[in-house]
């Protein structure tokens, strides 16, 4: 007898759902770091949060554990644009 095999499409969607839903977590994320509702996030609203243990609790449960602040905005800067 063969074990039954997940179906590809269903995979598929659920990949797809776990997506959308760690954009949204982002997503919230970076507006509670917009302090000033500027529609950005600068250097200083960043390194203010990452000092938070929460905020950089949700960075590291997502793979990105974050030592230099600083380096690491500069690399998304260089990466979006600013």
């Amino acid at each position: 007898m063969k074990l039954a095999q997940p179906d590809m499409d269903q995979i598929l969607l659920t990949k797809y759902k776990e997506y959308i839903e760690s954009a949204t977590e982002l997503n919230s994320l970076f507006e509670e770091m917009d302090f000033n509702e500027s529609g950005t996030i600068n250097l200083e609203e960043f390194e203010a949060c990452m000092e938070d243990f929460c905020f950089s609790m949700h960075f590291q449960i997502k793979g990105l554990d974050i030592h230099d602040c600083r380096m690491f905005f500069r690399m998304l800067t260089l990466t979006v644009g600013d």
